[in-house]
């Protein structure tokens, strides 16, 4: 959502600088070309080159998989991000994204599945090297009948190629086993203690100053919420932190 206008109010910084700092270089510093059009074309220019290494380098791949995850941007439009993991024949690895489709219709498998065949096309891909497949546990990614997984399965077999390997995305992988584990007892006083400090403007700003008032080597806590699921972890660091250095009981707690 950042326009590419930004290297304008770059280059009137760096001409202060030059101004005050090295005059000597200020005439370089006027010939810089940091216009919207110029940043745009650049950035293009870069991207395209780091595509066509990639392509390059993917001719060479013996076997390779795909990771898939989609996400909703601020105009609700499905943006599905491909992943690439390939190994070469001296068992380099090489790891990029490999390309972004926005889904403008439904999100169901088969149009997860026909996006997919595009991108290994637009790529290049042979699809006889395709040996695993990683995405999250969505009906629509693992649905045997119309999931993105029955739709790769019965391609495979129209097409006489080998199975693939189906892998659980890393990521909710964590996310599956924080909320297997049975430790709400213990996160849930936590969390709503952190959250009591962090929602209400009095309680957070006099526990900033109680921990300058302690010399604490933290300067706040970080607010839990359930949507951004990643952020447990770090709440209950923290907490543990600070009942560590500061020799708090659990009542205190």
């Amino acid at each position: 959502m950042r326009p590419y206008t930004d290297g304008e109010i770059l280059k009137q910084g760096i001409l202060l600088f030059t101004e005050n700092c090295c005059p000597t270089s200020t005439q370089k510093a006027t010939k810089l070309q940091l216009s919207n059009d110029t940043v745009t074309r650049r950035v293009e220019c870069i991207s395209n080159d780091l595509r066509e290494q990639l392509m390059s380098e993917s001719k060479n791949f013996v076997c390779y998989s795909i990771a898939l995850d989609g996400t909703k941007d601020i105009a609700d439009i499905e943006q599905l991000a491909f992943f690439i993991r390939g190994v070469k024949p001296d068992f380099t690895i090489t790891e990029e994204l490999l390309s972004i489709r926005s889904l403008h219709g439904s999100t169901k498998g088969a149009e997860i599945f026909q996006q997919m065949m595009t991108v290994l096309k637009d790529a290049e891909l042979d699809p006889a090297k395709l040996v695993g497949v990683a995405t999250d546990g969505a009906p629509s990614m693992l649905g045997l009948g119309e999931g993105l997984q029955g739709h790769i399965t019965r391609w495979r077999q129209a097409e006489e190629l080998k199975p693939v390997v189906w892998h659980h995305c890393i990521v909710h992988q964590e996310n599956l086993l924080a909320k297997s584990l049975k430790f709400k007892h213990v996160t849930d006083i936590v969390f709503s203690t952190v959250n009591w400090i962090r929602a209400n403007a009095l309680n957070h700003r006099q526990f900033k100053q109680f921990l300058v008032d302690i010399n604490a080597d933290y300067g706040d806590v970080i607010i839990f919420t359930a949507v951004r699921w990643l952020s447990r972890s770090s709440v209950i660091k923290d907490s543990m932190l600070y009942s560590q250095k500061y020799g708090l009981s659990s009542r205190k707690r």
